[in-house]
């Protein structure tokens, strides 16, 4: 045993601490531990681990680890020093070998651009000796006399005259056939169930954008007594007490307002067109009013 390994020993056992807990602190395998202890340094990874090893050990210990690896620095294995010509001569190697592809690269694209040149130079004479040649050869089609069908020359005038009156009439085609466009876009729009404010025991409600109104009342949660309303005729519609699970539905598309007024509001489940009515935060007695805006 060395003399490195003896004094970590010693001082652990003095510690009363277990190489296993030696272990759990530094996370260094057991069997690394007990090869320090022994001074067997061969059968660490290296002498760069041996090193490391020694110095986590050391601070499980709680001991100064600078000071344990100098006081036994003749023991520990030494790290060998990379020579620093090795590592400099691939660098010389690698700079010299980057000039000529930078300056194969620089002198490839001055060519391409010397060309590039030439044939923008070589267009540009093309296009003057054409023009020079013939000037009427750009001149725009637009401006050509119409012939009618018969043969004969068509005046500016006329022509312009018979395309303002052809555009006159294909905007009012276009008019005419935009109509029922629109208006089987407004028939597609989906309806629309607002929920509006709460005076009271009284909350108001908006269903638009919808063809007709079909509801369904539902006693999900206990019996539920209700009455229903024409609002704004002030006429009762129905009025019956729902046993817990049934449930009752009319078609009130053709009333523009009506009022339920129910005995048992969180045990009722109401629906518009199968879409459900936020009826949660009411009172136990309350009156929920629907106004219907039927799609046009």
């Amino acid at each position: 045993m060395s003399e490195l390994g003896r004094y970590l020993k010693e001082t652990r056992k003095e510690k009363k601490m277990t190489l296993e807990e030696i272990q759990e602190v530094t996370k260094i395998r057991k069997r690394y531990l007990e090869a320090i202890e022994k001074g067997e340094y061969n059968a660490l990874p290296g002498a760069f681990y041996a090193r490391a090893f020694i110095k986590s050990y050391a601070e499980a210990l709680g001991l100064n680890p600078e000071q344990v690896l100098e006081q036994f620095s003749h023991e520990l294995p030494r790290v060998p020093q990379t020579p620093t010509e090795l590592v400099q001569t691939p660098q010389r190697k690698s700079r010299r070998t980057r000039r000529p592809s930078s300056t194969a690269g620089g002198k490839w694209v001055s060519n391409l651009l010397f060309y590039a040149f030439l044939l923008l130079i070589g267009f540009v004479i093309y296009i003057s000796v054409v023009n020079f040649i013939n000037p009427e050869a750009g001149a725009p089609l637009d401006d050509a006399p119409g012939v009618d069908s018969d043969g004969e020359v068509v005046s500016e005038e006329e022509q312009n005259g018979g395309a303002t009156e052809t555009n006159g009439q294909n905007g009012k085609e276009n008019q005419s056939e935009n109509e029922p466009v629109q208006q089987a876009e407004n028939a597609f729009l989906e309806p629309v169930l607002t929920r509006g404010e709460t005076e009271g025991n009284r909350t108001y409600y908006t269903y638009e954008n919808a063809t007709e109104m079909i509801v369904r009342l539902e006693a999900a949660n206990g019996d539920v007594w209700y009455s229903l309303n024409d609002e704004a005729a002030g006429q009762e519609i129905d009025q019956l007490l729902l046993t817990q699970g049934s449930s009752k539905e009319w078609d009130l598309s053709s009333y523009e307002q009506v009022r339920f007024h129910f005995g048992n509001t969180p045990g009722a489940q109401l629906y518009i067109n199968d879409q459900p009515v936020d009826l949660s935060g009411l009172s136990q007695v309350h009156h929920i009013v629907i106004n219907f805006n039927p799609a046009e």
